[in-house]
């Protein structure tokens, strides 16, 4: 379990785009989200999944309380109807996938996750940061138990992982073939908007008037 929330773990721009798709009227579309590497690195064939452990811990803390939403309205991230709205946020949307250790190659989603358009934003970058990672770590673990082949491998990444939590989680992402974005709370802040954004805004007026 995690003792924190990963809601303010994120990019700004989730919250700038969240503010103007509810003023825009986008926030409730409903929409599909497909996770997928497009390739892989030079010499490498496969990739390992992990994190689906980390995500769904993350989504049950998933909220923010008193004074995540009055760091978002002090410094004017999003406006006060999106503060309402945020005070109960919950994702109410489906998520389905890769079960974590099994082998994935380019352009096969590992994951898909299914909701509006709103509250599916708000987890891109979550679900980008621990897969990304967690992945990583895995796929290069896999790696190095083919090439040890009946050798034993040992984690040992415990000691450079600064941390309780992560240095177990490393060691569970090992585990599976058997061998953080920071956040907006004090660092500079700058907000652009991802591509989805402009996939939900096709058209140059609406994209226009919708700005995040």
């Amino acid at each position: 379990m995690l003792d924190y929330s990963p809601a303010l773990m994120t990019d700004m721009y989730e919250y700038t785009m969240l503010d103007a798709c509810l003023r825009d009227g986008t926030a409730n579309r409903k929409c599909v989200f497909e996770i997928f590497t497009r390739h892989l690195p030079l010499g490498r064939h496969y990739g390992v999944v992990a994190g689906q452990g980390r995500i769904l811990d993350a989504l049950e803390n998933f909220h923010l309380d008193d004074n995540d939403l009055k760091f978002l309205a002090d410094r004017k991230v999003v406006g006060p109807d999106t503060i309402k709205w945020l005070e109960n946020f919950h994702f109410s949307g489906s998520i389905k996938g890769y079960r974590e250790g099994e082998m994935f190659f380019p352009n096969s989603p590992i994951l898909q996750v299914e909701g509006t358009f709103g509250e599916c934003t708000l987890l891109e970058t979550l679900l980008l940061s621990i897969l990304n990672y967690d992945s990583a770590v895995a796929s290069a673990a896999s790696r190095m138990v083919s090439a040890a082949k009946d050798r034993p491998c040992m984690d040992m990444g415990g000691r450079s992982a600064m941390g309780g939590a992560r240095s177990n989680g490393g060691g569970r992402r090992c585990r599976c073939p058997c061998c953080g974005s920071g956040r907006i709370q004090g660092h500079g802040q700058s907000a652009g908007r991802a591509n989805v954004w402009l996939e939900c805004h096709r058209h140059s007026r609406a994209l226009l008037h919708a700005g995040a």
